[in-house]
């Protein structure tokens, strides 16, 4: 059984002004699977917030107070059943854990902690993000669906419309969610893709696709 002092502290990224940390704690549960979670710091390792659980990908910063992260359907234990269960382990039986389960999706976080994450866009294998230099757009990944493609969206920031932008082929690494990546002046992104049976990279006029308007397809 694997040890549940297996712990990885991953992914750390700054928010815009430089003012607070934010990082991945992941570790494995005892079942041998991995479990992450969203915390933040101050630079010096201070303040240390717990913001988010049951994780998947890399944060990205929104803006100084906002995170965004990818939550698979992980579950956590209902704390009615919880304590329930812990009155009757103390008495020597071991019921069957049920646990409630986390939408998958893009979840937004506050970097405060003061609030609960609140779900952005739902959809199993949506990918981490990347937000436009120039602020405004994020821009997001996913794993392949059952013909191989990804569909590369964006997420508006400042309302609420998401449009998909392109539908690439995935090729061998179909579980991955690669993170598009913006050029400087926010009008183009730089993608991975497989299309013609080996690893391409493809530039996107994103300016251009959020001109045509294209609705996100379910």
């Amino acid at each position: 059984m694997p040890s549940l002092s297996a712990h990885l502290l991953a992914d750390p990224t700054w928010n815009p002004s430089g003012t607070r940390l934010a990082f991945l704690h992941r570790c494995l549960d005892r079942s041998g699977g991995e479990r992450a979670r969203l915390l933040s710091c101050d630079p010096d390792g201070g303040d240390l917030r717990v913001l988010a659980a049951e994780v998947r990908g890399a944060p990205v910063w929104m803006d100084d107070d906002r995170l965004c992260i990818a939550r698979g359907r992980a579950v956590v234990p209902r704390p009615a059943r919880l304590r329930r269960r812990l009155v009757l382990a103390a008495a020597g039986w071991r019921p069957v854990r049920r646990r409630q389960a986390i939408q998958a999706g893009l979840w937004q976080v506050d970097a405060s902690g003061g609030t609960p994450p609140s779900l952005l866009l739902p959809g199993e294998g949506i990918g981490s993000g990347a937000v436009r230099p120039q602020g405004g757009w994020l821009a997001l990944g996913a794993a392949a669906d059952a013909r191989a493609l990804r569909t590369i969206r964006l997420a508006d920031l400042d309302g609420d419309r998401v449009l998909a932008v392109a539908r690439l082929h995935a090729g061998a690494d179909a579980a991955m969610a690669p993170i598009p990546r913006w050029d400087p002046t926010g009008r183009f992104l730089a993608l991975d893709t497989d299309a013609a049976g080996s690893r391409q990279v493809a530039v996107l006029d994103a300016a251009a696709a959020v001109t045509a308007e294209r609705k996100l397809v379910a």
